[in-house]
């Protein structure tokens, strides 16, 4: 995930304009619920992008500059309002004739370490000896939510889903250890040992998943189950 340059459009014949930190606020403020404000000008809150009901997943700052770390998506203060139905033309000020040094967004490295550790112990509380759970460190968690590892191509855990409660509790993601709780493919890792001959199942959700590759099927899903699709990755496309 990269940082997204400033964008920010000149007025004619004027100096550059800067971005109106006040009103870039109340722009945020206007779309994203649950803001925690930063003391650096950085600041976090659920995002309006997707289904964000805890992990307050969407980063910006004070000079407009945006992203969601579990959509993906990024964007500058015009590219926000313009997406969000907001009038951007407020926001730039050309009452300063100095531009201001805009800091992108810093990425953070997961810590997948930490992540696998976790993922460890809630597969020692699933407690089922069955070599293909074992190996995909599918777990349980305090509350008796099942628990699915996200992994690379190198098979280090990126980010963890517990599922949905026995109640109907939406599912969510762990937010410790700076996962990467974006859209992605669920098993994915296991593409490179499918057969491209046999027929790729894309399934509702993990424990769908699961279920089929344990009876010899070849399937993922997405880990936003059938709400939304990720991009197709490569070896994907193979099956097409």
């Amino acid at each position: 995930m990269c940082p997204i340059p400033a964008l920010i459009s000149p007025l004619q014949g004027r100096a550059s304009p800067v971005v109106d930190e006040i009103l870039i606020r109340k722009t945020f403020e206007r779309k994203v619920d649950g803001i925690v404000w930063g003391r650096n000008g950085q600041h976090k809150g659920l995002c309006p992008f997707h289904q964000d009901d805890k992990t307050k997943s969407f980063s910006f700052n004070d000079n407009g500059l945006w992203k969601c770390f579990g959509c993906d998506r990024s964007g500058n203060a015009k590219q926000f309002a313009q997406a969000t139905g907001i009038d951007y033309k407020p926001m730039l000020s050309d009452h300063y004739t100095a531009k201001k040094v805009i800091k992108p967004i810093k990425e953070i490295k997961v810590d997948t370490t930490m992540l696998r550790i976790k993922a460890e112990e809630y597969s020692n509380n699933l407690g089922i000896e069955d070599s293909f759970l074992q190996y995909n460190l599918m777990g349980k968690d305090k509350n008796g939510r099942l628990t699915f590892p996200y992994f690379n191509d190198n098979m280090e855990v990126i980010a963890i889903k517990h599922h949905k409660g026995k109640n109907g509790e939406p599912p969510y993601w762990h937010i410790k250890g700076n996962p990467d709780n974006s859209l992605k493919w669920y098993n994915s890792w296991n593409l490179k040992a499918y057969k491209v001959h046999r027929r790729l199942i894309i399934a509702e959700g993990e424990p769908d998943t699961i279920k089929l590759c344990r009876n010899g099927f070849q399937a993922i899903c997405s880990s936003a189950g059938t709400n939304s699709v990720p991009e197709l990755i490569t070896i994907m496309k193979e099956w097409i």
